[in-house]
């Protein structure tokens, strides 16, 4: 028995050893792989720049935990790079000379098949960064509704939450963390369901320092990544700030259990649409671009209903569904941010100009509008 053991040891080294030294090289999987896809050709460049330089801080200080990896597509208005940040500096692994967009669904499944082949791993995850403005729709004449990834060099080319999902579908990510405004909106988070396991996003603006990438990345490595610490950290990062630097809404989404809240409000809504006279919403949006577009859904959904059936329904579909949130007293010092859910929505009007002012920001293109909102106001006979 040990002689056919030892004969079978030896004709497997010798397979092994007779190989094609020509053959494609085997690359060792690593636990995890993060991407971060940045987008800074706008505004925002020198803040990437700094992010950089903090996410290598973080792989000398040993963030890099478990094997992981961590690549940066790097499209800053020059050729866009795919770059590995490793405790001995910044790698370039692939330069990208014929990609004209990096907010389009081609080159953005380019990018995700690049980080299959040359850092493939046992999981994944995505850091997305640039300017957002969440569910609205990109529109040449309203360049304020950025909806995800503002390029200057392509005269302000976005893409819109349908293209990202499209562009993402069929990947797998252990998390997503939006480091951008706005993205923690009900209608994005819907629209991205089954891509990822669970969600870091602000369901307000977050200021140009974004997270604080020297913290978390440790956070993001660990063998269960440890989301909750990584949204503290950002939060805590702000709150110690003073005057309207002390600004931040950060929340933690379990998906999983998204489609029991888009349950719970289509119950609510197609019982009633008429918000009581007394209510005054919940705004998470600063300014005249996007103060009418974000609203907490938390607060909308209650206020709809006094039934109480309801009303548990969808508070436990919402207690299992964000499962941390936290939000200074203020945005900007001006925002009081007092009923906060941790999740914003928009507020189609149940009237005719309502509806046509949500036809003209696309918000009838989201699944969030089809599976939810539009049932609703066909029960109520209002489309």
């Amino acid at each position: 028995m040990k002689l056919k053991l030892l004969l079978s040891l030896i004709i497997s080294f010798c397979l092994v050893s007779c190989s094609d030294d020509d053959g494609p090289e085997v690359k060792k999987e690593s636990s995890r792989t993060l991407l971060v896809y940045m987008v800074s050709d706008n505004s925002l460049y020198s803040f990437g720049e700094s992010d950089l330089k903090e996410m290598l801080t973080a792989a000398r200080n040993g963030g890099l935990k478990n094997d992981g990896r961590l690549l940066v597509y790097y499209a800053s208005g020059l050729t866009p790079e795919l770059r590995e940040i490793t405790p001995d500096g910044i790698v370039t692994l692939k330069t990208y000379d014929d990609v004209t967009s990096s907010v389009t669904v081609s080159t953005m499944r380019r990018v995700m098949a690049d980080m299959h082949q040359l850092a493939p791993a046992n999981d994944y995850a995505l850091v997305m960064w640039s300017h957002s403005s969440g569910w609205l729709k990109p529109s040449v004449s309203a360049p304020q509704n950025r909806s995800w990834g503002v390029e200057n060099s392509t005269g302000g080319a976005e893409m819109s939450i349908p293209e990202l999902a499209d562009a993402l579908r069929g990947e797998h990510f252990s998390f997503m963390y939006f480091d951008c405004c706005y993205m923690g909106n009900i209608e994005t988070l819907y629209e991205l369901r089954g891509i990822t396991d669970y969600v870091v996003a602000s369901p307000t603006e977050i200021p140009s320092d974004g997270m604080p990438y020297n913290l978390n990345v440790g956070c993001f490595f660990e063998l269960v990544p440890d989301l909750k610490g990584a949204a503290r950290n950002t939060f805590d990062y702000y709150d110690v700030q003073s005057g309207k630097y002390r600004s931040c809404t950060i929340s933690v989404y379990d998906m999983s259990k998204i489609d029991r809240v888009a349950n719970a409000t289509r119950n609510i809504m197609l019982e009633n649409l008429t918000l009581p006279d007394d209510y005054t919403p919940q705004g998470y949006g600063v300014g005249n671009k996007f103060r009418d577009k974000y609203y907490d859904l938390g607060y909308y959904a209650l206020s709809l209903t006094d039934n109480a059936s309801l009303q548990s329904e969808f508070q436990s579909a919402m207690d299992d569904f964000v499962i941390y949130k936290e939000a200074t007293d203020y945005m900007w010092n001006s925002l009081k941010l007092e009923h906060c859910s941790g999740v914003s929505s928009y507020i189609v009007k149940a009237d005719e100009e309502g509806i046509s002012k949500a036809d003209n920001y696309g918000y009838f293109d989201l699944e969030w509008s089809d599976d939810v909102v539009i049932p609703a106001f066909s029960a109520h006979s209002l489309m």
